[in-house]
């Protein structure tokens, strides 16, 4: 059998019928805000979720709508009982009918909201960051920190344009002790969505350079006691009780402590009152140090008396003991130098008869010493005068050889023997190919010369 064709707008309507008649109920839900929008014409305009407990994943969603007319009941009366705003992350118990629009779908029509089902989760919550921090063992960790004597080098955390932070800054600089403070603002959001993750990022800041400050303080002040949710928010609390430097808050709640100003150092109740304990405690300390003083010039003074009494005493007897000492010394002075003189001439003539024996002891050796030495310059020059006859002697043999071998290579003494020498252009003839025919030779002899010319050259055999 074929189905009926409908039209989109026919189906919605029928849905719309079904809902309206069986589900005809008002219920009370338990859900947590994903998303929230006020529109410019005052509805409310919502994004419900549910998740799983073990899992933290979305189980369950469904659209919401306030209209402006119960919206604007229920808000004031939320937020006063609260403290809170609606906002995202916030879980609630709202009263809804179910509805089904042709146009817009499936929604909630949000009647009512019960404040105190919120504040019991907000409360635990707290609790769960509470004592998931001390199971850490670092809930007070910053409170164990030694605050400095005098707190000058100082790192505000706030909103430039707070109110709490002028008020600060304004109670530091016009202190009534004139005292100096060193002051750096690090901005952060101190309410809000971005709250949270802008004050752990100004923390980061500071640490970066810690060494510039003394504490650092959290301000806020100012402004709406409601969206506070981020002082009690796990992370910041980590930080803040694990941050290095002591951390002081103002962050002005009236009716308890947020996580936060538990874990912190000190928590005061607004910017001016942490100015204030600021200013105490340097003025505190400048007391001690003006009673230090005041002790110090004291005992100065009691030491100073004691000693002059004592330097008195000092000067009356010092004349006749320093005569008793010059006595004394003068005694001593002439007891040495009679001892001195007695040794000194016993040391003397010691000395002296022992240099009398060493000069003549000196005097035979040095006289043994050149005697013999004058026995060995004899025997060594007439052993070298000796030397220098034979080696004269034998250079005149060699000399003399040396002579008649040079007589015989002389060209006249070859010469007296029947040799002649050829002479060409007044050089000596050793190589027959040089020469050619009718040049003109010149034969020398032992007794005269000729000249001849050349008929004919033979080759060499």
């Amino acid at each position: 059998m074929k189905a009926e064709i409908v039209s989109l707008y026919q189906l919605n309507k029928l849905i719309q019928e079904v809902i309206k008649n069986s589900i005809n109920e008002i219920f009370w839900l338990k859900a947590e805000i994903a998303q929230i929008k006020e529109n410019y014409s005052g509805h409310c305009y919502l994004e419900l979720i549910e998740k799983d407990s073990f899992s933290d994943k979305i189980i369950a969603q469904a659209k919401a709508t306030i209209w402006a007319n119960t919206f604007r009941i229920l808000k004031p009366y939320f937020e006063t009982t609260t403290n809170r705003k609606l906002s995202e992350g916030l879980k609630i118990l709202i009263c809804a009918k179910v509805e089904f629009h042709e146009i817009y779908g499936l929604s909630l029509n949000i009647t009512d909201i019960d404040p105190s089902f919120t504040v019991g989760e907000l409360a635990l919550k707290k609790a769960e960051t509470i004592r998931h921090l001390k199971e850490e063992g670092i809930f007070d960790m910053n409170h164990e920190l030694e605050l400095p004597i005098v707190i000058q080098r100082i790192a505000i955390i706030s909103s430039e344009t707070a109110a709490g932070y002028s008020d600060l800054l304004t109670h530091l600089s016009e202190n009534p002790f004139h005292y100096y403070f060193s002051l750096k603002l690090f901005p952060a959001f101190m309410q809000g969505e971005k709250a949270e993750d802008s004050i752990i990022d100004a923390l980061d800041q500071v640490n970066k350079n810690i060494e510039k400050f003394d504490a650092v303080v959290i301000i806020r002040g100012g402004g709406s006691q409601l969206d506070l949710s981020c002082f009690d928010s796990y992370l910041l609390g980590l930080h803040v009780a694990q941050f290095p430097l002591p951390v002081l808050t103002g962050i002005g709640h009236e009716q308890d402590d947020s996580v936060v100003d538990m874990v912190a150092h000190s928590k005061l109740k607004t910017p001016t009152a942490v100015a204030d304990f600021i200013i105490s405690q340097m003025n505190d300390f400048e007391i001690k140090l003006d009673e230090c003083k005041s002790r110090t010039i004291e005992l100065s003074q009691n030491i100073i008396d004691v000693q002059k009494n004592i330097l008195q005493k000092a000067l009356l007897m010092m004349p006749v003991r320093l005569k008793e000492r010059i006595n004394n010394e003068k005694k001593i002075v002439d007891s040495f130098t009679y001892e001195i003189s007695k040794n000194l001439n016993n040391i003397f003539q010691r000395h002296f008869h022992q240099f009398e024996l060493k000069s003549q002891m000196s005097a035979f050796v040095l006289k043994q010493f050149f005697y013999k030495q004058n026995f060995r310059m004899k025997n060594k020059l007439t052993q070298l005068k000796n030397s220098i006859t034979k080696v004269l002697g034998s250079l005149g043999s060699k000399l003399l050889l040396y002579e008649n071998i040079v007589q015989l290579s002389n060209p006249e003494n070859i010469l007296k023997k029947g040799f002649s020498i050829t002479l060409f252009q007044n050089q000596p003839v050793t190589d027959s190919s040089v020469l050619s025919e009718k040049d003109i030779l010149k034969t020398r002899f032992h007794k005269g010369s000729v000249l001849s010319e050349i008929k004919g050259v033979m080759k060499k055999n």
